[in-house]
């Protein structure tokens, strides 16, 4: 691998993609619900979201927990007391973020209890519920139904359990079918006084949905739940609103100290024809100071692990491009101070990482593809899920073998850096000593609130600016916070604004000025960049994005 980047380059960076035009239709699923998610979070940090009175606990054992989810106080067929609902702060449980609840009428079947299935609250992005417990062993028992999906594939998600995954690829039509109680139970043990439990959607075109959730000692002191397999979830970290997570990314000084330029402006490469500009890497402008190369996928071979190669459709346009081709053209770019990782995963592309051998594979992987091309790092974009405990351990891995020079970027969905609470967030926030930037892709979402708890809608400079605040004003660095925009209108299904607007939201977040209606809470003369999908629909449109924002990093104080 080259080292020559060492006297100009960051440990820090990141995008996110899709493939085949991953970045074009990606978030558009969510897009669909996004205007929910929106009011939602609104009405949370309005304080309207009603807080129901904390209970659950209808035996001499204070620990078992049952709780009716969008739901009041509830006495079962059995004379189990299950609790009405409430938010996370209101009482030593409670919901994380929604993303809609609702409720249904009409028979359950496979049930005595129809009313404990007729209310539900939705989830995704890692959120759910967190319960303060003793340490100890539990199990947990999640009900549901499904109500809205009419075929199997249309809702599909994954339960976690503190970090850890639990449930995969979970569907209640195909496993249950419409209409009719569908539970699952797995054993979790406490350790530090909490227990978290989150969904995080993985496929389909809806959010995780929940009935009820009933939490019991190991020992059946208290409960009637069934059981099944466990794993764990997030971070036990509360509620929606934007208090920082106490740990202030260990950067050492104000400097980025990564190696990198002080501003950074990232693009991506397509390893694929998508009617855009097929073009070797070479030809990638020296504007660009770094190059995620889309996308490394997962070795079918070896789980956790990585794979990748020239695909037949580049090398077919380029003559014969092949894999010595890119690696001469990696060092080619990083003679002239240009940095170029591999991006993991896209919106088609899946590396689950979540068991220590799936991490270990991960790093081993990668580190061997680094010696291969030469690459300078990683680039986290990763649409269907992560363990934040299993890949800070790959990415940990990883930086104990190539040294303070690795670059690390991520690009996760606008949805993904919401709440401090979020998979994403949380790994961004446990990695930051090791973590280059955060390009967050503000396009393909719909309104979401900023941090001043507003609703903005995107495609705006308000928009751009009020959710890069989030991380902001929630532990990341300014140096660790990119803002991920589409270069040209086809590059995206929403969201697209002229680069112009992009350099305005640069100055919002760096001076205060040109920030239309939005008034940040305070201002951040380090923000990184700006990153854009992609490098190669930027050179269908003259590399107009490149030739806007980059002068203009130059010029942010």
């Amino acid at each position: 691998m080259s080292r020559r980047l060492a006297s100009r380059f960051s440990a820090r960076s990141r995008h996110t993609d899709r493939q085949r035009d991953p970045h074009r239709y990606a978030s558009l699923r969510r897009a669909s619900v996004a205007a929910v998610a929106a009011t939602v979070a609104g009405l949370l940090v309005s304080g309207a979201i009603l807080s129901a009175p904390q209970g659950g606990d209808d035996t001499a054992d204070s620990t078992t927990v049952r709780v009716n989810a969008n739901g009041e106080d509830l006495t079962d067929s059995t004379d189990m007391v299950w609790a009405g609902d409430q938010p996370y702060g209101s009482g030593p449980w409670g919901h994380g973020t929604l993303f809609g609840s609702g409720s249904m009428s009409g028979p359950v079947t496979g049930t005595d209890d129809d009313e404990l299935y007729h209310s539900y609250n939705l989830f995704a992005a890692g959120s759910g519920y967190t319960f303060d417990l003793p340490d100890g062993d539990y199990e947990v028992t999640v009900k549901t139904v499904e109500d809205w999906a009419t075929g199997p594939g249309q809702r599909v998600f994954d339960v976690n359990v503190d970090g850890e995954t639990v449930l995969s690829e979970f569907d209640i039509f195909a496993e249950c079918g419409a209409s009719t109680a569908c539970d699952r139970s797995f054993p979790a043990s406490v350790s530090g006084g909490h227990l978290s439990i989150g969904f995080t959607t993985n496929g389909g075109s809806n959010y995780a949905t929940v009935s009820a959730i009933a939490i019991t000692p190991a020992d059946g002191g208290g409960g009637d739940p069934d059981p099944t397999p466990t794993d764990p979830t997030d971070d036990p970290t509360p509620t929606d609103d934007p208090t920082p997570t106490d740990d202030p990314t260990p950067t050492d000084d104000p400097d980025p100290g990564d190696g990198l330029p002080e501003r950074l402006l990232t693009g991506y490469w397509h390893n694929f024809d998508n009617n855009s500009t097929v073009l070797p890497l070479a030809d990638v402008p020296d504007s660009y100071d770094v190059v995620a190369v889309a996308f490394g996928t997962e070795d079918v071979q070896r789980p956790g692990g990585v794979d990748f190669s020239v695909s037949d459709e580049v090398s077919d346009s380029l003559g014969g491009y092949s894999d010595a081709d890119l690696a001469a053209d990696v060092e080619q770019l990083q003679e002239r101070g240009t940095a170029v990782i591999l991006s993991i995963g896209g919106e088609r592309g899946n590396v689950r990482v979540d068991t220590q051998e799936r991490a270990d594979n991960f790093a081993d992987s990668l580190y061997e593809l680094m010696q291969q091309y030469g690459f300078d790092g990683v680039d986290i974009d990763l649409e269907h899920g992560i363990s934040p405990a299993h890949m800070e351990s790959a990415l940990r891995q990883l930086a104990d073998r190539v040294g303070p020079e690795l670059v690390i970027t991520m690009a996760p969905q606008t949805l993904d850096m919401q709440f401090t609470t979020s998979d994403y967030f949380q790994l961004a926030l446990n990695i930051s000593d090791i973590l280059t930037v955060v390009n967050t892709q503000y396009y393909n979402s719909g309104s979401m609130n900023g941090c001043d708890g507003n609703v903005y809608a995107q495609g705006s400079v308000e928009f751009i600016a009020a959710l890069a605040c989030i991380q902001l004003e929630n532990g990341l660095d300014p140096d660790q916070v990119g803002l991920g925009l589409p270069a040209t209108p086809s590059a995206a299904g929403g969201g697209y604004v002229n680069p112009t607007v992009v350099n305005d939201a640069l100055d919002c977040l760096a001076t205060g000025d040109e920030c239309g209606a939005f008034s940040p809470p305070d201002t951040y003369p380090e923000i990184r960049g700006a990153m854009t999908w992609s490098i190669n629909w930027d050179a269908t449109n003259g590399y107009n994005f490149a030739e806007t924002v980059a002068p203009h990093l130059t010029t942010l104080p």
